[in-house]
């Protein structure tokens, strides 16, 4: 008996150590709240992302894309609007300030940074929000993202 609560207890502790060192993400959830989408904490029922967002999408590598303004359509997504990043703390990271982004979850793959628009610059935006402005499109388009 005293070996299969040994046993139970090792287990326990195991998949209660595994699960404190899994990604944020786990306890925070997505809400709206007055038709604005932000993020509040599954365990404490704290707000964490505050809900100011017409958009927000699920984290990426400790980011979460946000957006505020445009016009959702079936084949294209959204449209228009203004658009930043969060981190898991609710910091806006990247301002709500860009136009668009190409392939935001590029963060979850170990990239460093992102390509964006913003006016009639390209840019690329790291994870800290410094922004390197690249003057030609080809040279934008092929620029490293690591």
């Amino acid at each position: 008996m005293k070996r299969y609560i040994l046993v139970l207890s090792i287990l326990f502790f195991s998949f209660n150590l595994s699960f404190a060192q899994d990604d944020i993400n786990e306890s925070l959830i997505m809400a709206a709240k007055y038709g604005k989408l932000g993020y509040v904490c599954e365990k404490t029922g704290k707000i964490v992302v505050p809900f100011k967002y017409d958009y927000i999408d699920e984290f990426y590598g400790g980011m979460a894309e946000v957006g505020i303004g445009g016009e959702y359509s079936e084949e294209q997504g959204y449209l228009g609007g203004k658009w930043g990043f969060v981190d898991t703390n609710g910091v806006e990271v990247i301002p709500v300030i860009y136009e668009w982004f190409d392939n935001p979850r590029r963060f979850d793959n170990g990239k460093k940074r992102v390509r964006a628009r913003l006016g009639n610059k390209y840019v690329l935006v790291d994870k800290k929000g410094n922004v390197t402005v690249i003057d030609d499109y080809n040279e934008w388009d092929k620029a490293k993202l690591d």
